[in-house]
């Protein structure tokens, strides 16, 4: 007989895409019609692979995650309790479309701690794990001895050392898969330098530049970076990335040992292509709204 899985994940929290899911948009963008999460996903770059794998760089939006958060009731003693809050977002960023995790939960049920696992997914969507296998239809695998995912074509994403993510909605961390290989051992690996694909091309890193030219937005330019990347026939082609700083201040209520954030993020807010126009979505202009 099989095993019916419910309600698995946190529908408050979830981002990306996730099968049988109820989504309203286009190409490159769409809404979550179970909790109204953003999601864009516009392909920026790719280059073809050998056999079953696929890599690229796609322009996505980590949505904006602000939350409270104090002690746990009965541990203050006759202290006052702390209450506190934290902002954890990149905005519209860049990011590998190799970009795996494992997403890591930890919830108290009758004063016992309960840990659960996801497979977390470029787009941030997260798979909760029952035992080592994804309980939805996605048909992932996590050998958690060696920290290996593995998908539904035999595609292994190798975590090595890389730490669980512990951000509900959160994009999984760029550096964290060191390598890929399908099952015919064509691989796709990360260095100190960059990428390295499957056909042997070399995709490096981005370097910082104090030349903002080309950069546009409302907001002054604070910092950018440039990325060459190859192209056909032995070519490159150069993407600037131009970064705004916004100042963020929350309110708690007023109170003893209350401590809002305040503080500078750092947000994508263009992008120069390589034929030098630049191009800001409108998806930044939200981001942009959100944090003033």
């Amino acid at each position: 007989m099989g095993v019916a899985f419910g309600q698995l994940g946190n529908t408050t929290t979830d981002s990306g895409l996730k099968p049988y899911g109820s989504f309203h948009g286009g190409d490159i963008d769409t809404i979550s019609l179970v909790n109204g999460k953003f999601d864009l996903h516009a392909p920026l770059v790719s280059w073809p692979q050998r056999g079953k794998l696929q890599f690229g760089f796609t322009i996505r939006y980590d949505s904006p995650r602000y939350s409270e958060d104090r002690d746990e009731p009965g541990t203050c003693g006759i202290n006052q309790c702390t209450y506190w809050s934290e902002f954890d977002s990149a905005g519209v960023v860049v990011s590998p479309d190799v970009g795996y995790n494992i997403y890591q939960e930890t919830k108290v049920i009758n004063n016992v701690p309960n840990i659960t696992y996801s497979v977390l997914e470029p787009d941030g969507a997260t798979h909760v794990l029952v035992g080592s296998e994804t309980g939805d239809a996605t048909g992932y695998h996590w050998d958690q001895t060696n920290n290996i995912i593995t998908d539904r074509k035999g595609v292994r994403y190798y975590l090595g050392t890389s730490s669980p993510s512990y951000f509900a909605g959160a994009l999984p961390n760029a550096g964290a898969v060191s390598k890929v290989e399908d099952p015919n051992g064509n691989q796709i690996t990360l260095g100190s330098n960059g990428y390295t694909d499957s056909i042997g091309r070399a995709i490096p890193n981005r370097v910082t530049t104090t030349d903002f030219s080309q950069c546009t937005g409302s907001l002054t330019t604070y910092s950018a970076q440039t990325w060459q990347v190859p192209t056909s026939q032995g070519g490159t082609a150069t993407y600037k990335l131009c970064y705004a700083h916004f100042q963020l201040n929350f309110n708690l209520i007023p109170g003893l040992n209350h401590y809002a954030f305040t503080g500078y993020v750092t947000m994508l807010q263009s992008i120069v292509l390589p034929n030098g126009t630049a191009c800001v979505p409108p998806q930044l202009e939200m981001e942009k709204a959100f944090v003033r």
